[in-house]
């Protein structure tokens, strides 16, 4: 098999079609340890994924947009450690894997007050699902504008 490659061309003569050599796969310059690992199916990719799946939690509930949570998050205050609990709506999920978090909305005191969690982070005690809202949006920003009974979103119904 080859392969078509600009390596030992004039970086005058890269872009001219005939300038282009063709090599066998197997002369191409690769560090021997990549060129071994990949050989054995081991890249670099692969492991981070089985040390991420190691840590992905499987106890959290299934959330959505809109849902109404309680995220109980480990604060460290001075050498003292304690369990400070937010209770608001998501407004927004982000990534996947490991890197998942949420983004969750209150009003404390007739201020808003957004908080993003890591929600495969240690840190995260626990999170429970209060109720679920019925949304059709993904992100839910136009909350930010809402005050009092406008910012409430209905309840979605679940089949028993």
């Amino acid at each position: 098999m080859t392969v078509a490659t600009t390596r030992g061309v004039a970086p005058a003569d890269r872009g001219n079609a005939r300038a282009i050599i063709r090599r066998p796969l197997d002369t191409i310059d690769q560090p021997r340890s990549r060129a071994l690992h990949a050989a054995q199916g081991i890249t670099t990719v692969n492991v981070l994924d089985q040390v991420a799946a190691d840590q992905i939690r499987t106890d959290l509930p299934e959330l959505a947009s809109g849902d109404t949570v309680r995220v109980a998050a480990r604060v460290v205050e001075g050498g003292k450690e304690r369990v400070q609990v937010f209770e608001g709506t998501v407004m927004r999920l982000r990534g996947g894997g490991i890197t998942r978090s949420i983004t969750v909305r209150k009003i404390a005191s007739g201020v808003g007050v957004e908080r993003t969690f890591k929600i495969n982070s240690p840190r995260i005690d626990k999170i429970e699902v209060v109720r679920h809202g019925q949304v059709r949006r993904a992100q839910l920003y136009f909350l930010r504008k809402r005050v009092g009974k406008a910012a409430s979103l209905r309840e979605r119904r679940t089949r028993q």
